[in-house]
C-alpha cells in the first residue's frame, strides 16, 4: 500500500513539473486608444492595468513572455528617462512582466531568436 501512494505521489509530482506552458502571448485588456484608457487619471492607474494577471504570468513560456513584454502598452516609457538603463530600470520596477522575464534562465535565447526574426527595413 505504502508503495501505490508512493508512486501516485510521484506520477503527481512529476506530471506536475512538466506542466505545459502557454505559448500565447498576454493580450491586454486595456490598450491605449481605448475608451477605459482614457479614463485612467495618471501613469500609476496606466501601469497597474497594465500588469499581468499572476496566474497567466506563472503560465506563459518563455517565447510567449517575450513577446508579451515587447507589446507592453508602456514600453515607450523607456525613452522618458535620462538614459535606456534608467528607463529599463523603471519599467522592471514596474511591470511584472520584466521582472519574471528577467528571472528565466533562456531569456536570452528567446530575446535572441526574436531579434533574429526582426525585419529592420520595416
Amino acid at each position: 500500500m505504502k508503495r501505490i501512494i508512493f508512486l501516485c505521489f510521484l506520477i503527481v509530482s512529476l506530471t506536475n513539473g512538466f506542466a505545459q506552458q502557454d505559448s500565447t502571448p498576454y493580450d491586454y485588456p486595456i490598450k491605449p486608444g481605448t475608451a477605459e484608457w482614457k479614463n485612467f487619471k495618471s501613469g500609476d492607474e496606466m501601469a497597474a492595468a497594465c500588469n499581468i494577471p499572476y496566474t497567466v504570468l506563472n503560465n506563459l513560456n518563455t517565447q510567449a513572455l517575450v513577446v508579451t513584454c515587447l507589446n507592453y502598452p508602456l514600453f515607450n516609457e523607456i525613452l522618458a528617462a535620462n538614459n535606456l538603463q534608467a528607463g529599463f530600470s523603471a519599467l522592471t520596477d514596474g511591470f511584472n512582466g520584466f521582472k519574471k522575464l528577467l528571472n528565466r534562465t533562456d531569456a536570452g535565447k528567446e530575446l535572441l531568436l526574436k531579434y533574429q526574426s526582426l525585419n529592420p527595413k520595416i
